[in-house]
């Protein structure tokens, strides 16, 4: 009985452990997918004309891994003004280190 309960011991450390570092896996992708959206986000304000705007929001429509290094993020992006509101339909691809790799912002007509 004591061999069956010195083994037991070492295997449940080993699944605890386990369960640190997935968590802390899971905890980082989600940190570095944060990192790419505002990343995107910048970006689709260097493109999209802000010009007038009393409100701006952003609502991420899609995240999809293209690669193990590229993550495709889709944006709806709607600009709101006093006489005015302009939505922007946009396309973001970025690299895992955060560098944009094509960025398409396409206004959506009515």
């Amino acid at each position: 009985m004591q061999t069956n309960l010195r083994k037991a011991i070492p295997v449940g450390a080993l699944a605890l452990f386990g369960l640190a570092l997935g968590h802390s896996a899971s905890a980082n992708d989600e940190y570095r997918k944060n990192e790419q959206i505002q990343t995107c986000v910048t970006a689709i304000g260097e493109q999209a004309d802000y010009s007038g705007a009393d409100r701006i929001v952003h609502k991420v429509t899609r995240l999809r891994q293209r690669n193990y290094a590229e993550l495709e993020i889709r944006v709806d992006t709607a600009v709101y003004g006093a006489d005015e509101t302009r939505e922007y339909a946009v396309s973001c691809v970025t690299h895992s280190l955060g560098d944009i790799v094509r960025l398409r912002v396409h206004p959506v007509e009515d």
